[in-house]
């Protein structure tokens, strides 16, 4: 085997051991989650409006439409909010590499900023 081949195979082997790593990771934290959920010390559902809000409408209502998600709707009457378990919600998010995930943060909604103008 020549140095080169050598190379490759070191590099491939990096590639899987950096890939087991992540899977580890997002398997201890979705456990840690489910531990938390389970012990009552989070929630175990958020408001579909907060789900929109952290991940966009269009890969909340995504999810949905393809099965990935499903809301839970409380009580009988249209105007009833819907909410979406977050173990779920959390499988997704890592499942399609949400950038939420990959950066470690969730998105916040945009406000507009307002100026003061001095007066005159």
């Amino acid at each position: 085997m020549d140095r080169s081949e050598e190379l490759k195979l070191k590099q491939m082997l990096d590639d899987r051991d950096d890939r087991l790593l992540k899977s580890l990771e997002i398997l201890l934290h979705r456990g840690i989650n489910a531990a938390m959920v389970d012990a009552g010390v989070v929630k175990s559902h958020i408001l579909k409006q907060e789900a929109y809000n952290r991940y966009g409408r269009r890969n909340i209502d995504k999810w949905i439409n393809e099965g990935y998600l499903r809301q839970i709707k409380k009580g009988d009457k249209k105007s009833s909010r819907c909410y979406i378990a977050i173990v779920e919600l959390e499988q997704c998010v890592s499942r399609f590499n949400h950038p939420a995930l990959v950066q470690g943060k969730i998105r916040t909604r945009r406000t507009k900023t307002s100026v003061a103008y001095p007066q005159s």
